[in-house]
């Protein structure tokens, strides 16, 4: 790990932990081993900080699918997309990152808003790329004429948010649970969608 993603991860928990207010770039460089001045050799301030956390965590959150989709071939999408939403979802549940990405990316701080809000865009955009050749199949497959990639990807979107927050409040045989019935009542609207 360089001395960059030593920060990151450290700043991650600060911010997660203490708000972007509350978050001490002495504590970040002391659980780094680091002096304060230091960090400056790698961030310019805390706004620059505040948002490379923010990538990072998108870029993780992407990683976790790239890994998720690179065993795609000789899978049902059905399969395929459950496995995405049980990684991602376990990845939103991550104590640090969780936190992080269900409150500051949601819920930034005013005077990043708009910064995070690019960011989050370009995010999407490219859970888009990675998810849409999934979801064209689905249409393939099931002939659905009546409901767009957009709106598809769109339902997702809102599943996945759903069942994340859900993480947060119940323990694990109840999170399965609830995550499956979603996942359940999901699928069944895709298929139901193909008989019309």
């Amino acid at each position: 790990m360089t001395r960059s993603e030593q920060i990151l991860n450290a700043a991650l928990e600060q911010f997660a932990d203490k708000s972007y207010e509350g978050a001490s770039l002495s504590a970040i460089a002391s659980k780094v081993g680091i002096k304060k001045a230091s960090i400056y050799n790698h961030f310019s301030h805390k706004e620059e900080l505040f948002l490379s956390v923010a990538k990072y965590v998108y870029n993780q959150y992407i990683i976790e699918i790239e890994r998720v989709l690179s065993h795609r071939s000789n899978r049902h999408a059905e399969e395929l997309i459950l496995e995405v939403i049980e990684t991602m979802t376990n990845f939103l549940s991550d104590k640090k990152a969780g936190k992080f990405y269900m409150h500051f990316l949601l819920f930034p701080p005013i005077p990043l808003k708009e910064k995070v809000y690019d960011h989050f865009l370009n995010f999407e955009d490219e859970c888009d790329r990675l998810l849409s050749p999934i979801f064209e199949d689905i249409i393939e497959t099931f002939h659905i004429d009546t409901m767009s990639l957009r709106d598809l990807l769109d339902a997702f979107y809102c599943l996945l948010d759903g069942i994340t927050t859900q993480m947060f409040y119940y323990d694990e045989k109840t999170r399965n649970r609830k995550r499956l019935a979603a996942w359940n009542l999901f699928w069944s609207g895709i298929k139901n969608y193909a008989k019309k």
